[in-house]
């Protein structure tokens, strides 16, 4: 692809949401548990050099009982 590009993106429940109760980003609205959810991109940009001089994040250790 290249810039300028538009593709859709088919993602089959088991690989997008599954059964986890989630909320679209954008609109609000609640995706039914167990959806296939189809994405709508468009490559804006392209051939940007990433900042690999930054560290990750460290995840916080903590547990949940």
């Amino acid at each position: 692809m290249k810039k300028g590009s538009k593709a859709r993106l088919s993602c089959p429940e088991d690989l997008a949401y599954g059964g986890a109760h989630t909320w679209a980003p954008i609109g609000g609205e609640p995706i039914p548990l167990h959806s296939d959810i189809d994405f709508d991109i468009e490559i804006v940009d392209c051939n940007r050099t990433p900042d690999h001089d930054k560290k990750p994040e460290v995840q916080p250790r903590t547990t949940t009982m």
